[in-house]
């Protein structure tokens, strides 16, 4: 009898390490259903939004790994289902931090979206709103407000949290630098190659893509047109992978990545499995050598896959987990945009389609400018060391004009007109 007892109270405290509601909120008409879940302790707690990888994720992100292509990839996970999403979360409200996960629209409004227009600035869109959200709920501390992007979602959380100036931290949890128009085909010629030991129909996959791709970045694949692969055994019904729009403005913030985690400036922590089928390890290798060493932490982790999780098992890696917790715990409030007083004396005007930009002298601090559009699009990009002054071609609409220097960036909203 004692042991029932024991075992009884051991479940009710288990349970109330954490309190979670269903929400909803708004984001360009549509709504957004999730989970907000907090820890039991009093008092406003950080929180973390976390952001999906591609393809219509539900708000644990659930992955069911019970295809052809899962048994040879995914041999020890074969007809498990991943919910990485929610193991973080149980993880987090646990140990203090409040989360949001929610519904991706794609998985809940696929069906009256237009593929013709559906754009990965649409989730930037749906993550500036659940930041918003967060921002209204007392359990939160407004000074602590961390995005964690899983895959795509690492590419888009830096404009995010540029855009609305609220964010305090971001992580990238097996987010790539590699641009998606050369990760997609590669995976597509692993796959043949590793599966079905055919690397003839991998390379005719492979091409195809990038035939398609590269008439996308140079602007002349058809708007109307869904990129078309024919697989090898069944050519008369080739599969189409979606519009125009939607590859080129992710291949134009995955151009970006990197300069749009220098431009916001943030506390980041970088998490990679060296077992990752999608983006390569070195990935992170690359965000460690191009972000300010102070301010990141890269973090790579053996026998750790794609999902966060080990080969056994479809469970995050208590490691990553733990990991969360102590780098969150660590995080001091930052601002992802500033306009020092520095920047007060600096010239900026508009010239025939370009900005001039005037420094007061030659000993200024800053030794680069870089101008983006609000989705982080690089647009000009020039060296400032021994200079007073610097024309960049610039386009109409709002831009962001950041100025690069050893103590961090700053950066200035212009309006081109």
């Amino acid at each position: 009898m004692k042991k029932i007892i024991l075992l009884a109270l051991f479940v009710i405290s288990a349970f109330a390490m954490f309190a979670q509601e269903d929400v909803s909120f708004t984001s360009d008409g549509l709504t957004l259903n999730g989970t907000f879940s907090t820890p039991a302790d009093d008092g406003p707690s950080p929180v973390v939004i976390l952001v999906h990888g591609s393809g219509p994720s539900d708000r644990n992100q659930r992955v069911s790994l019970n295809d052809g292509n899962s048994a040879c990839i995914y041999p020890g996970l074969f007809n498990n289902t991943i919910a990485n999403f929610q193991d973080i979360a149980e993880h987090l409200n646990a140990n203090g931090v409040a989360v949001l996960r929610y519904d991706k629209r794609s998985f809940t409004h696929g069906a009256i979206l237009d593929p013709l227009t559906v754009s990965t600035k649409d989730f930037v869109t749906d993550i500036e709103n659940a930041i918003r959200y967060v921002s209204t709920r007392p359990e939160v501390d407004t000074s602590c407000i961390i995005l964690a992007g899983h895959s795509q979602g690492a590419t888009l959380i830096p404009i995010a949290a540029l855009n609305t100036g609220m964010v305090n931290g971001l992580i990238s949890l097996a987010g790539p630098v590699t641009p998606v128009d050369s990760l997609l085909p590669e995976q597509y010629r692993a796959i043949y190659a590793q599966c079905a030991r055919d690397a003839t129909s991998g390379a005719l996959v492979a091409n195809q893509f990038y035939e398609q791709f590269e008439l996308i970045r140079a602007r002349a694949f058809p708007a109307n047109t869904q990129i078309l692969i024919n697989f090898p055994g069944n050519p008369t019904n080739p599969v189409p992978f979606g519009y125009e729009r939607f590859w080129r403005d992710w291949i134009d913030m995955g151009d970006s990545v990197l300069e749009n985690y220098k431009i916001a400036n943030l506390p980041t922590l970088i998490i990679q499995g060296k077992d990752d089928f999608n983006v390569p390890y070195e990935d992170a290798l690359r965000f460690q050598a191009a972000l300010p060493t102070g301010n990141t932490t890269v973090e790579l982790y053996h026998d750790i896959n794609h999902f966060l999780t080990p080969a056994y098992t479809p469970n995050v890696a208590p490691a990553i987990l733990d990991k969360l917790v102590d780098w969150i715990g660590n995080i001091k409030r930052t601002t992802s945009v500033q306009e020092p007083s520095s920047l007060d004396k600096i010239q900026i005007r508009q010239m025939d389609g370009r900005l001039d930009i005037q420094f007061p002298n030659t000993t200024h601090s800053f030794h680069r400018l870089v101008l983006s559009d609000v989705q982080g699009k690089v647009l000009a990009d020039a060296p400032m060391i021994g200079r007073s002054e610097c024309q960049l071609e610039a386009t109409s609409g709002i831009l962001l004009l950041s100025f690069f220097s050893e103590q961090g960036v700053a950066t200035k909203k212009i309006w081109i007109y």
